[in-house]
């Protein structure tokens, strides 16, 4: 084994931690997503669109909150343009979801692509889908320290 001469190879500080990636488990994440689509779907047989929307408007400022929180905190190239991605389609989402909503409950027809009638019952899925994908990134990316 060759010696090493001061200066060469990596140096190793014993004070600084240890940065580990977290595991990350995608089986939790589709238990949350059931969950999330027979609340959401619960919500709107029992109470109709006006609950649901006000439901998904909550999950809407969750996944704001949790985008700023990415942005703010890794750096990395792919997590800020999947939080980006994330919100816009959500944000698209969202307003088909309104939008249609409305004019269903006005006219029974949507206003936004009628030619696919279940648009605006995918809508929730997809709402929900990007909370959870940006929730993944921050899980997948975030660094935890470990100290021995």
């Amino acid at each position: 084994m060759p010696h090493q001469q001061e200066g060469e190879g990596p140096e190793i500080s014993p004070e600084e931690p240890r940065v580990v990636r977290r595991p990350f488990n995608p089986m939790a994440t589709y238990v949350q997503m059931v969950v999330l689509i027979i609340v959401g779907y619960g919500l709107l047989s029992i109470f109709g669109y006006p609950v649901l929307i006000m439901a998904m408007l909550v999950v809407i400022i969750m996944l704001v909150r949790e985008t700023l929180y990415v942005l703010a905190h890794l750096p990395f190239r792919f997590v800020t343009a999947a939080a980006y991605a994330n919100m816009a389609y959500s944000a698209v989402g969202f307003v088909t979801l309104v939008v249609n909503a409305f004019a269903i409950t006005q006219t029974g027809q949507p206003a936004i692509l009628p030619e696919v009638p279940s648009l605006t019952l995918i809508c929730p899925l997809f709402i929900m889908a990007a909370l959870l994908g940006t929730v993944n990134l921050r899980k997948m990316f975030e660094p935890v320290s470990q100290e021995r």
